[in-house]
This record gives structure tokens, sequence and C-alpha cells, in this order.
């Protein structure tokens, strides 16, 4: 594991052991939950997703978050796909405050790591830091659960000579959460 990977373990562990105070849980929602995304025509990666918003910035509608997914976790599990890892953190902008279906756009930044396994592939690249956008509609049923459905683009993949050739640019993804915290 490397450092980056073990800052954001830690991260992960500190959100999820928080205790807040009364007054913290009245102001903010902490969202927890999986992340299903798909490179179009490739692989299926999943993993976790965590979603903070403060009601004294912007009231239901900026969220911001942290999330991992992984090849191990979808095609690559128990097959001889690429393992590739997915690192990013987010910031979410949600229409329609207090309504059922709720349009959104979301920009991620993070991380991108192939492992490719062999030594003859070390020539090629297999890392890349990415900044992708996301369009797409949420859903906020009466009960702690959201689910957000979006496709989103990625203009750092590669052909495997300038950039990691299975970082796809167009993706799609589903992530569910469920409220932790709630005011």
């Amino acid at each position: 594991m490397n450092s980056f990977q073990r800052c954001f373990a830690l991260l992960v562990v500190a959100l999820l052991i928080h205790q807040p105070s009364a007054s913290f849980a009245q102001e903010s929602t902490l969202d927890v939950g999986l992340r299903i995304q798909k490179s179009a025509s490739f692989y299926f990666e999943n993993g976790i997703a965590i979603r903070y918003s403060d009601s004294r910035l912007f009231s239901d509608k900026l969220f911001l978050g942290i999330g991992f997914v992984s090849s191990r976790l979808g095609s690559a599990l128990n097959s001889n796909a690429i393992n590739q890892d997915t690192f990013f953190l987010s910031a979410a902008w949600y229409l329609r405050k207090d309504k059922t279906i709720r349009p959104f756009g979301q920009l991620n930044a993070g991380y991108f790591r192939a492992d490719y396994e062999e030594d003859i592939f070390d020539v090629l690249p297999n890392t890349a830091w990415f900044l992708s956008p996301e369009i797409g509609l949420g859903y906020e049923p009466n009960i702690p659960l959201r689910i957000a459905f979006s496709v989103g683009y990625n203009p750092a993949s590669g052909n495997g000579e300038s950039g990691p050739g299975t970082l796809y640019p167009i993706f799609t993804q589903m992530t569910a959460t469920w409220r932790i915290i709630n005011p």
C-alpha cells in the first residue's frame, strides 16, 4: 500500500468513527455507500463513496466527497482482467432541493493506477492524475437513501503510449448511499 492509499484509508476511517456533537448533526449530512462504475465497452469498477454536506455553506446543494473504485471489486474479481484502482475527491452541485428527482453536476479529481502485473509491461504508462466532470440525476425518497446515476468524461484517458491504455474516456456510474448523519 503506497502513501496515497494509506492517507486515503486513514481519512475514510476518521470519517466513519467520528462521533459528531448534536449541533454538528443538525447542520451536516454524511452519506456512505457503494459506487458501481462502468467504462464504456470495458470494465466494471466497484467501490465506496462518502459524501458530506453542510447546511451552513449551501444547504443540501453542495456535496463534497471521496471515493474509491477498483476493477479488483468488479471485472477483475476471479478473472484475468487488469487490476486498476481509482481514488478521487468530488464536488457535486444538486438542483431542486426537497424534490425526489434532483439533477446534478459533479467534478472529480483523482489518481488512477493500473497494475499490469508482468515486468514486460513496465515500459507502458500505468498511472494518471485526472479531472473528470459528470452529469446525472439523483433519486432521494423519503428515507435516508440517495441513489445517483450519471455519465462522465475523463479527458486523461490514454492510448497506452501517452497515458494508461485502460483508462477509458466515457463512463457511467450508479452510487447508492445511506445517510448516517442527517439533520
